[in-house]
C-alpha cells in the first residue's frame, strides 16, 4: 500500500508543545522556590497551563503510528524494521544521554569518583527514566513503542475495539490510577505508560479515522450555519478553559496551601 500523505500541521501542532515544554522547565523551579513571592500565581499558571505540552507529544507520537501502519499490512519484516528504527534512533540516544545527565550532575552535585557507587545509582534511574529531570518522557514512549505491534494487531482484529479506543483509553487509565491509590502503590507514577493511556489511545483513535474525522468536520462546516458554527467552537474553547483553569488552580492550592 502507497504511504500515506505527509500532514504538514503536525509541525505546527508539535511547534506549540514544544512551547509548552520549554514553559514548563523554565517554570519548574520558581513554582518551588517563590512560593511566598506576590507572582508566584502567574508561575503556576504558566507551568500547569503549559503541561498540555507533554501530553500532545504523547498523542502525536501515537497518531503518527497509526496513521502510518494501520491502513497497511505489518508482517514480520515490517515489525523487525520498526524495531531497529527505533533501537537506533530513540533507545541508544536514550541509553547516551542518560549516562551523560547522569555523570554532569553527579559530579555537579558532589558525588564521589566511586564507580560501583555511581552503577549502584545509576540503573534505578535509567530503568525508570529518572537519570534526568525530562528523560521520563522518552522512557514513557519506549514503553508505547514497545506495547505497539500488539495493540496494533488487537485494533486491526477486533474493530469495535478500534472504534472505542477513547473510551478504553480512558477507563484503563483511571484503573490504573485508582488501583495504584488502593493497592499497588506504585513509585514514579509518571514513568509509567499506563498513566498516559488516554492520550495514546486518543491518539490511535484519530489515525485510524484520520479520514472520516477530517470528511465529517469538512462536511459538517458545509451544512452548519454560521451561528452554529460559532456557537460550537465557543462552547469548545470554554470547556477546554475551564477544564485548564480548575486544574490550575487545584495545583495552586496543593503548592502553595498543601490542599
Amino acid at each position: 500500500m502507497d504511504k500515506r500523505a505527509k500532514l504538514t500541521e503536525i509541525d505546527l501542532v508539535r511547534g506549540f508543545a514544544m512551547m509548552g515544554v520549554l514553559m514548563v522547565h523554565a517554570t519548574s523551579f520558581a513554582t518551588v522556590q517563590m512560593r511566598g513571592d506576590d507572582f508566584f500565581g502567574l508561575y503556576n499558571f504558566l507551568n500547569i497551563f503549559s503541561k498540555v505540552g507533554t501530553t500532545t507529544f504523547i498523542f502525536l507520537s501515537s497518531f503518527v503510528l497509526f496513521y502510518n501502519y494501520y491502513h497497511r499490512p505489518f508482517k514480520g519484516s515490517d515489525l523487525a524494521r520498526f524495531f531497529k528504527n527505533r533501537l537506533m534512533y530513540i533507545l541508544v540516544p536514550y541509553l547516551l544521554f542518560s549516562i551523560l545527565f547522569f555523570t554532569v550532575a553527579w559530579y555537579h552535585r558532589g558525588g564521589e569518583s566511586n564507580l560501583a557507587a555511581m552503577l549502584e545509582s545509576f540503573w534505578p534511574k535509567l530503568l525508570t527514566g529518572k537519570s534526568y529531570t525530562h528523560l521520563y518522557f522518552i522512557f514513557i514512549n519506549i514503553q508505547f513503542y514497545v506495547l505497539f505491534p500488539l495493540v496494533l494487531m488487537l485494533l486491526k482484529r477486533f474493530r469495535g475495539f478500534a472504534a472505542s479506543s477513547v473510551l478504553v483509553g480512558i477507563v484503563l487509565q483511571w484503573l490504573f490510577y485508582l488501583g495504584n491509590d488502593a493497592w499497588w502503590d506504585v513509585t514514579n507514577r509518571n514513568s509509567w505508560s499506563l498513566s498516559f493511556l488516554s492520550y495514546y489511545f486518543l491518539g490511535a483513535w484519530i489515525g485510524i479515522y484520520y479520514d472520516r474525522v477530517k470528511d465529517w468536520l469538512t462536511s459538517a462546516q458545509g451544512t452548519a450555519t454560521p451561528t452554529l458554527r460559532k456557537l460550537g467552537w465557543v462552547a469548545l474553547w470554554a470547556v477546554w478553559l475551564g477544564a485548564a483553569l480548575v486544574h490550575i488552580g487545584l495545583r495552586y492550592n496543593q503548592r502553595l496551601l498543601g490542599m
